[in-house]
């Protein structure tokens, strides 16, 4: 094989969990089938390859990717379409009465859910609900005699809101795994309101509507902490960054890092982009640290005494890449502050450290890589929108030419 047999695994390794994916859902033989024979032609043509493009090239030219896609999507309609077709065989078993067909097909609806329920363990709490549901239709009562059961055991409503509690518990494991305080108050506080109101209703679940207003109340009194919280951690980052890219690009290894070099670039835009950041950095920074005291209370010091400053620092405990600077590093770019002054360079000793501890940072770089995967890992956990903002916050690269405040790299630490 002309292809190394672990490098074909790499290319078709989502074709093989689907296999086991069709397995498991009861796909058809005929599209078991089908996927088979792809996988096949794309072993085929690992062992034909003079190398890795020319084996992308044939799988391009067969469309196996696409019909792999296909394949896999169609998997999907055809369980559909025989979940419909046992709803409306059920209607018909019925006989002609369009109440008793409705009925019918509502519960072979119903023991469908169910089924999906008892495949999945996070649903566990539903199966009883829909046991409940079957046994009233089997018990031999009118469709609305069950609609009218359903509502005095609350079956419907406890169905909607049962997933309801679960994700908050989840949203304040998620958060407390995280270590991200706003997150873990506001969803600490809904489970608690949650609980509350269930506690207050005879079913054990809050009425749906009055539920939905109260949970977004919360998280509407939480919406202007979460801003603020994350608007102060930004405005320091940034501070040290400022002060970080400074100092560095007086290094010798400024010119070979990619905040002021981009792979290709003619030495005298590197110099133009590090002269930049030597002559600009110094006054912007000035400006920004007085706003920053102004609208939020703290400049360059008294980034060392801000609550979600220490707060991150506690963090990185856990999650070293929250916090990708030392304390030595700390200290010193608390030291380096003190000379960044426009028109003016820091002292010999400064770059010289600076050095020092670049290099020294640069050993500790793998650790960090590893504790952002783990991080991001743990972030899965919360919903989108949570995790999507907790990543926008993560460590500036930097606030030289091609550099975004959102990246998670160590400013300096990018080449």
């Amino acid at each position: 094989m002309a292809i190394p047999k672990e490098e074909l695994q790499n290319q078709i390794s989502v074709y093989l969990e689907w296999v086991a994916e069709f397995t498991s859902r009861n796909v058809s033989r005929k599209l078991q089938d089908e996927l088979a024979a792809i996988i096949a032609e794309f072993e085929a043509a690992a062992k034909g390859a003079s190398g890795i493009d020319q084996f992308m090239k044939t799988a391009m030219e067969k469309k196996l990717h696409e019909r792999a896609a296909d394949c896999y999507s169609r998997s999907f309609l055809e369980q559909q379409a025989a979940k419909t077709a046992a709803v409306a065989a059920a209607g018909e078993e019925a006989g002609g009465d369009p109440l008793a067909k409705t009925f019918a097909m509502h519960i072979e609806y119903m023991k469908q859910k169910r089924a999906e329920a008892q495949a999945d363990a996070a649903r566990g709490p539903e199966v009883p609900i829909y046991d409940r549901m079957v046994q009233l239709y089997e018990g031999g009562i009118s469709y609305p005699a069950y609609l009218k059961a359903c509502e005095e055991e609350g079956l419907s409503e406890r169905l909607s809101m049962y997933g309801m509690r679960q994700l908050y518990v989840d949203g304040v494991a998620g958060s407390r795994e995280t270590l991200n305080k706003p997150v873990i108050d506001m969803y600490e506080e809904l489970l608690a309101e949650y609980d509350r109101a269930a506690a207050a209703t005879p079913h054990g679940v809050p009425d749906q509507v009055l539920w939905e207003i109260r949970d977004h109340e919360v998280r509407m009194k939480y919406m202007p902490l979460k801003v603020s919280w994350d608007t102060r951690c930004r405005l320091w980052w940034v501070m040290l960054s400022h002060t970080l890219d400074w100092i560095d690009s007086h290094t010798r290894f400024a010119p070979m890092d990619l905040r002021w070099c981009i792979p290709g670039m003619p030495d005298d835009e590197i110099r133009t982009n590090i002269l930049f950041t030597q002559d600009v950095s110094p006054g912007y920074s000035a400006v920004y640290e007085a706003i920053t005291k102004e609208y939020f209370g703290f400049d360059f010091d008294g980034i060392f005494g801000e609550e979600t400053f220490l707060y991150e620092l506690e963090a990185r405990k856990t999650f070293p890449c929250r916090m990708p600077l030392s304390d030595d590093r700390l200290a010193f770019l608390r030291e380096a502050r003190k000379h960044m002054v426009p028109m003016k360079k820091p002292p010999a000793e400064i770059v010289a450290r600076a050095e020092e501890l670049y290099q020294k940072s640069m050993k500790e770089k793998g650790s960090i890589d590893a504790s952002l995967a783990k991080y991001q890992e743990a972030l899965a956990k919360l919903p989108k929108e949570e995790r999507e903002r907790l990543m926008e916050r993560q460590p500036p690269s930097g606030m030289g030419p091609g550099s975004t405040l959102s990246s998670p790299a160590l400013p300096g630490e990018n080449n």
